[in-house]
């Protein structure tokens, strides 16, 4: 069968809900088909990426959707304007990102660009809990610790909160963990269609019965494996940790939140060579990021974060670039050199 969504659902004008990949855009696109009370088709980009490829857009503009609904991700002005084309019109953003704003005319829900309470964009489970009126509730305590856990002291009142709610359902923190991680795992991977294969999963079943599934206890494990692998590469230099390495494993996202969790006072640098694109990932406690996000998607690259990281996809002729603008955008205001020690190890440049 055709990795697309459109083999499973055969509506001739469906509702589609394009969605981040990750454990928020997971929770994200089920909050979605509960508040529309119907089956959507569920069309997350291909892992790694922030926008959708050429093929991505012509096969979603093949199913004439009657309805397009956006969650957790922050696109170029272009691509905003592209699904309200597809969905003539009828097309709703939800999004926790910062650093950039949509279209005039392009319904967009995100408390960080309209100016309301950060505390309202933990996660875009977030928004959507605050849109809708949601209670705090799994998919809701599963966005928000997929993008915020690793950073949450235990004893916060974020945290307590979190045990009062497992409490209540009868869980335990551990089993939750883990739960939040098998979300991620599919992506992980570096291959759509186990993103998709994800999404008809949890169609059918409890969310916290995938903790027994066969197939991602497997994930689990390999997963586990090339972390394990890529951070033996770890280098500290000057106020930088610094891993990089190359393989198929989209683990760049979980390595750089990982060494922030350990040091958040250092800059946490991940580089991923995939030969046909390479991954760059930077966290710290603070900087020029909404500056950075914004220029960089302005000069096309594929980038997003938000007020403690940036991400991008880089193309490997737009490697050279891409460095230069952070070097003279994030680094030289904050006065800092990127050492010629790791920046020797950044490919393509």
């Amino acid at each position: 069968m055709s990795s697309s969504p459109a083999t499973t659902l055969s509506s001739p004008d469906p509702l589609v809900v394009v969605h981040h990949w990750d454990t928020d855009g997971v929770a994200s696109a089920l909050i979605l088909r509960e508040e529309r009370g119907e089956e959507p088709l569920f069309f997350p980009p291909s892992p790694g990426r922030y926008s959708l490829t050429a093929p991505e857009r012509e096969e979603l503009s093949s199913l004439s959707p009657r309805e397009i609904l956006l969650a957790d991700m922050n696109l170029s002005q272009e691509e905003y304007l592209f699904l309200q084309r597809t969905a003539q019109g009828n097309f709703t953003a939800y999004d926790h990102h910062g650093g950039y704003r949509a279209p005039e005319g392009i319904r967009l829900i995100n408390p960080l660009i309209s100016g309301g309470d950060p505390g309202d964009a933990l996660s875009t489970t977030a928004v959507l809990r605050r849109h809708f009126s949601r209670s705090e509730d799994l998919l809701y305590w599963l966005g928000v610790w997929g993008d915020t856990g690793f950073k949450t002291p235990d004893g916060s009142e974020r945290s307590i909160a979190l045990d009062r709610f497992l409490e209540s359902e009868g869980r335990e923190r551990s089993e939750f963990l883990r739960l939040v991680t098998l979300l991620d795992l599919p992506y992980r991977t570096g291959r759509r269609e186990m993103v998709l294969l994800l999404m008809e999963r949890v169609r059918t079943i409890d969310l916290w019965e995938l903790l027994k599934e066969e197939l991602f206890v497997r994930l689990e494990e390999e997963i586990e494996e090339a972390l394990r692998s890529a951070e033996a590469s770890l280098l500290h230099e000057g106020p930088f940790q610094a891993v990089f390495f190359s393989g198929k494993p989209l683990i760049s996202s979980q390595l750089c939140r990982t060494l922030y969790a350990r040091d958040p006072d250092r800059l946490s640098l991940v580089v991923h060579d995939r030969g046909e694109d390479l991954q760059f990932y930077l966290r710290t406690r603070t900087g020029p990021f909404p500056e950075l996000i914004g220029e960089a998607k302005g000069m096309g690259f594929s980038a997003g974060g938000k007020g403690d990281v940036v991400g991008a996809v880089l193309k490997p002729e737009e490697v050279k670039s891409f460095i230069t603008l952070w070097e003279n955008l994030f680094l030289k205001p904050l006065g800092i050199e990127l050492p010629w020690e790791l920046k020797r190890r950044i490919p393509y440049l």
